[in-house]
Protein backbone atom coordinates (compact mmCIF):
# COMPACT_ATOMS: atom_id res chain seq x y z
CA UNK A 1 0.00 0.00 0.00
CA UNK A 2 1.40 3.58 -0.62
CA UNK A 3 1.38 6.25 2.08
CA UNK A 4 -0.30 9.18 1.11
CA UNK A 5 -1.41 13.03 2.12
CA UNK A 6 -5.00 12.02 2.39
CA UNK A 7 -6.22 15.81 2.73
CA UNK A 8 -4.72 15.68 -0.91
CA UNK A 9 -6.56 12.72 -1.98
CA UNK A 10 -9.83 13.51 -0.65
CA UNK A 11 -9.68 17.17 -2.42
CA UNK A 12 -8.81 15.65 -5.56
CA UNK A 13 -11.55 12.78 -5.00
CA UNK A 14 -13.86 15.63 -4.63
CA UNK A 15 -12.73 17.56 -7.75
CA UNK A 16 -13.43 14.25 -9.53
CA UNK A 17 -17.37 14.14 -8.02
CA UNK A 18 -17.52 17.60 -8.90
CA UNK A 19 -15.94 17.15 -12.47
CA UNK A 20 -18.32 14.15 -12.76
CA UNK A 21 -21.36 15.63 -11.85
CA UNK A 22 -20.64 19.13 -13.77
CA UNK A 23 -18.31 18.10 -16.28
CA UNK A 24 -20.78 16.41 -18.59
CA UNK A 25 -22.19 18.07 -21.97
CA UNK A 26 -25.34 16.24 -21.17
CA UNK A 27 -25.79 17.50 -17.60
CA UNK A 28 -25.57 21.15 -18.84
CA UNK A 29 -28.04 20.59 -21.43
CA UNK A 30 -30.18 18.61 -19.20
CA UNK A 31 -30.26 21.93 -16.77
CA UNK A 32 -30.97 24.50 -19.43
CA UNK A 33 -33.36 22.47 -21.45
CA UNK A 34 -35.40 22.49 -18.16
CA UNK A 35 -35.00 25.75 -17.05
CA UNK A 36 -36.18 26.66 -20.33
CA UNK A 37 -39.05 24.58 -20.51
CA UNK A 38 -40.31 25.55 -16.99
CA UNK A 39 -39.77 29.03 -17.60
CA UNK A 40 -41.97 28.72 -20.73
CA UNK A 41 -44.36 27.18 -19.02
CA UNK A 42 -44.81 29.65 -16.37
CA UNK A 43 -45.24 32.45 -18.93
CA UNK A 44 -47.43 30.35 -20.88
CA UNK A 45 -49.73 29.59 -17.36
CA UNK A 46 -50.19 33.33 -17.50
CA UNK A 47 -51.76 33.39 -21.21
CA UNK A 48 -54.28 30.57 -20.64
CA UNK A 49 -55.43 31.08 -24.40
CA UNK A 50 -52.48 29.42 -26.00
CA UNK A 51 -53.15 26.11 -24.97
CA UNK A 52 -51.40 24.76 -28.20
CA UNK A 53 -48.13 26.96 -27.74
CA UNK A 54 -48.27 24.81 -24.46
CA UNK A 55 -48.87 21.69 -26.14
CA UNK A 56 -46.28 21.76 -28.63
CA UNK A 57 -43.33 23.25 -25.72
CA UNK A 58 -44.31 20.32 -23.75
CA UNK A 59 -43.93 17.84 -27.10
CA UNK A 60 -40.45 19.63 -27.73
CA UNK A 61 -39.50 19.12 -24.16
CA UNK A 62 -40.08 15.60 -24.12
CA UNK A 63 -38.39 14.79 -27.51
CA UNK A 64 -35.59 17.03 -26.35
CA UNK A 65 -35.18 14.43 -23.00
CA UNK A 66 -35.40 11.70 -25.40
CA UNK A 67 -32.36 12.75 -27.61
CA UNK A 68 -30.81 13.74 -24.54
CA UNK A 69 -31.26 9.53 -22.81
CA UNK A 70 -30.37 8.11 -26.58
CA UNK A 71 -27.13 9.59 -27.52
CA UNK A 72 -25.21 8.36 -23.96
CA UNK A 73 -26.28 5.29 -24.33
CA UNK A 74 -25.75 4.90 -27.76
CA UNK A 75 -22.33 5.86 -27.25
CA UNK A 76 -22.17 3.48 -24.38
CA UNK A 77 -23.49 0.61 -26.16
CA UNK A 78 -20.94 1.47 -28.95
CA UNK A 79 -18.31 0.68 -26.44
CA UNK A 80 -19.65 -2.14 -24.92
CA UNK A 81 -20.60 -4.38 -27.68
CA UNK A 82 -17.08 -4.93 -29.56
CA UNK A 83 -16.05 -5.53 -26.08
CA UNK A 84 -18.66 -8.05 -25.67
CA UNK A 85 -17.78 -9.56 -29.43
CA UNK A 86 -14.11 -9.70 -28.33
CA UNK A 87 -14.99 -11.37 -25.36
CA UNK A 88 -16.85 -14.04 -26.65
CA UNK A 89 -14.14 -14.98 -29.11
CA UNK A 90 -11.35 -14.91 -26.81
CA UNK A 91 -13.11 -17.63 -24.06
CA UNK A 92 -13.84 -19.94 -26.58
CA UNK A 93 -11.56 -22.82 -26.55
CA UNK A 94 -10.76 -21.93 -30.39
CA UNK A 95 -9.31 -18.52 -29.08
CA UNK A 96 -8.34 -19.41 -25.16
CA UNK A 97 -4.81 -20.00 -24.35
CA UNK A 98 -3.34 -22.71 -22.27
CA UNK A 99 -1.43 -20.67 -19.89
CA UNK A 100 -1.04 -16.39 -19.47
CA UNK A 101 2.16 -14.70 -18.37
CA UNK A 102 1.46 -11.53 -16.75
CA UNK A 103 2.59 -9.53 -19.65
CA UNK A 104 0.02 -11.26 -21.91
CA UNK A 105 -2.59 -10.39 -19.07
CA UNK A 106 -1.66 -6.74 -19.67
CA UNK A 107 -1.86 -6.75 -23.03
CA UNK A 108 -5.29 -8.17 -23.00
CA UNK A 109 -6.34 -5.34 -21.12
CA UNK A 110 -5.68 -3.15 -23.80
CA UNK A 111 -8.05 -4.49 -25.88
CA UNK A 112 -10.89 -3.55 -23.70
CA UNK A 113 -12.59 0.29 -23.99
CA UNK A 114 -15.03 -0.92 -20.98
CA UNK A 115 -14.03 -1.51 -17.88
CA UNK A 116 -16.02 -4.19 -16.86
CA UNK A 117 -14.27 -6.99 -19.33
CA UNK A 118 -11.01 -6.16 -18.26
CA UNK A 119 -12.43 -6.98 -14.26
CA UNK A 120 -13.85 -9.62 -16.24
CA UNK A 121 -10.01 -10.83 -17.56
CA UNK A 122 -8.67 -10.89 -14.81
CA UNK A 123 -11.18 -12.99 -12.60
CA UNK A 124 -11.89 -15.66 -15.20
CA UNK A 125 -7.81 -15.82 -15.79
CA UNK A 126 -7.35 -16.45 -11.90
CA UNK A 127 -10.22 -19.20 -11.64
CA UNK A 128 -8.81 -20.69 -14.60
CA UNK A 129 -5.81 -20.51 -13.17
CA UNK A 130 -4.54 -19.30 -16.42
CA UNK A 131 -1.58 -17.06 -15.12
CA UNK A 132 1.94 -19.01 -14.57
CA UNK A 133 2.63 -18.89 -11.51
CA UNK A 134 6.51 -17.30 -10.80
CA UNK A 135 8.30 -14.39 -9.69
CA UNK A 136 8.22 -12.30 -12.76
CA UNK A 137 4.54 -12.71 -12.74
CA UNK A 138 4.08 -11.54 -8.95
CA UNK A 139 6.76 -8.89 -9.63
CA UNK A 140 5.11 -7.46 -12.65
CA UNK A 141 1.43 -7.72 -10.59
CA UNK A 142 2.82 -5.99 -7.90
CA UNK A 143 4.45 -3.07 -9.27
CA UNK A 144 0.90 -2.37 -11.72
CA UNK A 145 -1.13 -2.99 -8.66
CA UNK A 146 1.09 -0.52 -6.82
CA UNK A 147 0.62 1.95 -10.03
CA UNK A 148 -3.20 1.74 -10.25
CA UNK A 149 -4.08 2.04 -6.48
CA UNK A 150 -1.90 5.85 -7.00
CA UNK A 151 -4.15 6.28 -10.01
CA UNK A 152 -7.03 5.32 -8.53
CA UNK A 153 -6.73 7.88 -5.56
CA UNK A 154 -4.98 10.99 -7.57
CA UNK A 155 -7.86 9.94 -10.06
CA UNK A 156 -4.90 10.50 -12.59
CA UNK A 157 -1.74 9.50 -13.65
CA UNK A 158 1.62 11.18 -14.51
CA UNK A 159 4.37 9.41 -16.72
CA UNK A 160 6.79 10.64 -14.03
CA UNK A 161 5.58 8.50 -11.32
CA UNK A 162 5.08 5.64 -13.75
CA UNK A 163 9.14 5.75 -14.00
CA UNK A 164 9.44 6.12 -10.29
CA UNK A 165 7.74 2.60 -9.24
CA UNK A 166 8.46 1.48 -12.65
CA UNK A 167 11.58 -1.62 -12.78
CA UNK A 168 10.03 -3.41 -15.76
CA UNK A 169 10.87 -1.41 -19.45
CA UNK A 170 7.69 -3.31 -20.20
CA UNK A 171 5.40 -2.37 -17.81
CA UNK A 172 6.93 1.27 -18.21
CA UNK A 173 6.32 1.10 -21.86
CA UNK A 174 3.16 -0.08 -21.43
CA UNK A 175 1.54 2.36 -19.04
CA UNK A 176 3.04 5.20 -21.12
CA UNK A 177 0.87 4.16 -24.19
CA UNK A 178 -2.16 2.82 -22.10
CA UNK A 179 -2.46 6.76 -21.18
CA UNK A 180 -1.46 8.75 -23.45
CA UNK A 181 -4.38 9.38 -24.96
CA UNK A 182 -6.31 10.04 -21.80
CA UNK A 183 -4.14 10.29 -18.13
CA UNK A 184 -7.66 8.88 -16.03
CA UNK A 185 -7.72 5.89 -18.26
CA UNK A 186 -5.77 3.37 -15.51
CA UNK A 187 -7.47 4.94 -12.77
CA UNK A 188 -10.67 4.08 -14.56
CA UNK A 189 -10.03 0.76 -14.42
CA UNK A 190 -11.29 1.47 -10.39
CA UNK A 191 -11.05 -0.18 -7.12
CA UNK A 192 -13.14 -3.42 -7.61
CA UNK A 193 -10.50 -4.05 -10.69
CA UNK A 194 -7.77 -3.57 -8.16
CA UNK A 195 -9.00 -6.15 -5.63
CA UNK A 196 -9.18 -8.40 -8.11
CA UNK A 197 -5.36 -7.93 -9.08
CA UNK A 198 -4.89 -8.25 -5.59
CA UNK A 199 -6.37 -11.31 -5.08
CA UNK A 200 -4.41 -12.72 -8.52
CA UNK A 201 -1.50 -12.19 -6.74
CA UNK A 202 -1.63 -13.73 -3.64
CA UNK A 203 -3.09 -16.60 -5.57
CA UNK A 204 0.21 -16.31 -7.73
CA UNK A 205 2.23 -16.23 -4.88
CA UNK A 206 0.68 -19.57 -2.58
CA UNK A 207 0.83 -21.55 -6.20
CA UNK A 208 4.37 -20.42 -6.37
CA UNK A 209 5.10 -22.45 -3.14
CA UNK A 210 3.17 -25.83 -4.39
CA UNK A 211 5.17 -28.95 -4.74
CA UNK A 212 4.60 -28.59 -8.81
CA UNK A 213 5.89 -24.93 -8.75
CA UNK A 214 8.79 -25.79 -6.84
CA UNK A 215 10.03 -28.41 -8.70
CA UNK A 216 9.81 -26.72 -11.79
Amino acid sequence: MILLNYGDVYYRRSLKICRIILGSFWTYLVILTSIGFFQSISWFAKNPDNKLAIEILILIYLASCLIMILIPTFKFLKKLIPDLIKWRKWVTKKHRPDSLIAEDVLNLIKWYKNETFCKRLIIYSREKNLIISNQDSEKLLTEFAVILERSILLYSTEETEIDEYCSSEFLSDWLKNYIRKDKRRLAKLGSEFLDEIYILIEQIRVRQKTPENQNN
